[in-house]
């Protein structure tokens, strides 16, 4: 879904604006750091030229690398920092962005166990923040992988996914304990294909949205996958001066723009996060 991008929006994208964005709410989790289980990811793009990104592997010795288009453009909406042209919504934070994919005849794909293995090092590493932008069918070791974590106090947040496979599809997401993120456009509708659903916490941004790629230049992308990092990032903010994920939930569903059905709803979730309204750092 990638193609070429128009003029770079800075700090003052469409997508920011629906969140109620600002660089000062921005600089909320500049002492956090955010783990990403993703693709590859290209740390010499020019979009982190001011970010702290540390990429490391999971990845089987046997299994081919994976493309990097996609973590790359995940950690841009996070981190993304050139001091100009392009912004992320955390500029200040820390990456930890784990490659647990390997290609394959039938795109980028992950094995559960490199899912499993990724999770445990960054629990290890007591990163609180953990952003999940992958979407696939139910599997009990992974299941059982994602319950530790959030036993351990662990925010998990994830990428809803697509309607395609229905309610067979849309794991991690769907899991107890996870926080599962839906897209909307910039007319406040559910994007286009994005899973729905009771597990459904949240709405961001997730059409029309600019990220880096591999190729040292920008896409414009859509889906949940774009969408779980806002709200990835409204965590390490919120955990700033919160106790814990559950403080950090209802601080940021009570601020949350309702939309759709008073209250949590199986399209919005709570809502669309809206960063000017957690509290100051």
């Amino acid at each position: 879904m990638f193609r070429p991008a128009g003029t770079l929006c800075g700090q003052n994208c469409p997508a920011f604006q629906l969140t109620s964005w600002s660089a000062d709410s921005g600089s909320c989790a500049a002492r956090s750091t955010i783990g990403v289980i993703d693709t590859g990811v290209d740390p010499t793009h020019p979009a982190f030229a001011a970010s702290r990104v540390e990429t490391l592997t999971v990845r089987s010795e046997d299994r081919a690398p994976s493309g990097r288009d996609h973590g790359t453009g995940v950690v841009s909406v996070l981190v993304g920092d050139t001091r100009g042209e392009y912004s992320g919504v955390a500029p200040g934070a820390r990456v930890v962005a784990v490659d647990a994919f390997h290609a394959s005849k039938a795109g980028d794909i992950a094995d559960t166990f490199d899912l499993v293995a990724a999770l445990d090092l960054l629990v290890e590493r007591r990163i609180k923040v953990i952003n999940l932008s992958f979407s696939g069918p139910d599997n009990p070791v992974l299941r059982d992988a994602v319950a530790k974590a959030t036993a351990s106090g662990t925010v998990l947040v994830a990428a809803a996914g697509t309607s395609e496979g229905g309610t067979r599809s849309g794991y991690p997401a769907r899991y107890s304990g996870v926080i599962a993120v839906g897209g909307i456009d910039s007319r406040l509708r559910s994007a286009s294909g994005s899973q729905r659903g009771d597990h459904l916490a949240f709405s961001a941004p997730g059409v029309g949205i600019s990220v880096a790629n591999a190729n040292k230049g920008y896409s414009t992308v859509r889906g949940s996958s774009f969408a779980a990092p806002f709200v990835s990032a409204a965590y390490a903010m919120a955990l700033e001066t919160t106790r814990d994920g559950e403080q950090a939930t209802r601080l940021i569903a009570s601020s949350a723009k309702d939309l759709g059905a008073p209250g949590r709803d199986s399209v919005f979730g709570w809502g669309l996060i809206q960063f000017s309204a957690l509290p100051p750092c």
